[in-house]
């Protein structure tokens, strides 16, 4: 049966002295040091939740999610209950992947090929656009807030506020019809 392992946890900086065991997990170059291990039946309610652990989360708090296998043999209420035993830990299985690093969330940190790739932006364009997707996380979890008010603190020039004034109304409309 195809489920989802939902892995939620804390990266480990190369100078910890448990990184090496811990550092052989999909890219292997990040120390996964996980708090939980569970199977979920559904990916979108897998994301949802690894979203709302690594935003409630400490820095470098991460959540991973691949596709994998298991016994048809269970139903999808016992899947909390199932042993995670034998899985592989590779990119080519990751279909989502989360960290929070300097206070902002890092969707799709990975970089899995099976992950959707973004587009390159110059400097403050990628500022804001990780702040809007930051911003959609919140909402999807906390509730609807104001765009602007949520991005004061970390808009690091006029460039950038100028930005802001562009797009507030229309991310606005967007939290508004999605999370409203």
């Amino acid at each position: 049966m195809k489920v989802f392992l939902l892995e939620l946890g804390v990266l480990l900086s190369e100078d910890s002295p448990e990184y090496s065991a811990y550092s052989g997990a999909y890219d292997k170059k990040h120390g996964f040091y996980d708090e939980s291990q569970e199977y979920k039946s559904d990916l979108e309610s897998a994301i949802k939740e690894a979203k709302a652990y690594v935003l409630a989360g400490v820095d470098n708090t991460y959540a991973v999610v691949s596709e994998t296998t298991i016994s048809d043999d269970f139903a999808d209420s016992e899947l909390s209950e199932v042993f995670v035993e034998d899985e592989l830990y590779d990119m080519e299985s990751v279909v989502f992947s989360i960290a929070k690093r300097g206070g902002r969330l890092q969707p799709n940190f990975l970089k899995s090929t099976r992950q959707k790739e973004k587009t390159a932006l110059d400097g403050d364009k990628k500022v804001l656009y990780d702040l809007m997707n930051n911003y959609f996380v919140d909402c999807e979890i906390s509730g609807h807030s104001e765009f602007k008010t949520w991005c004061e603190d970390n808009l690091e020039n006029a460039a950038q506020e100028q930005m802001l004034e562009k797009i507030q109304a229309h991310v606005e409309a967007i939290a508004d019809f999605f999370f409203s």
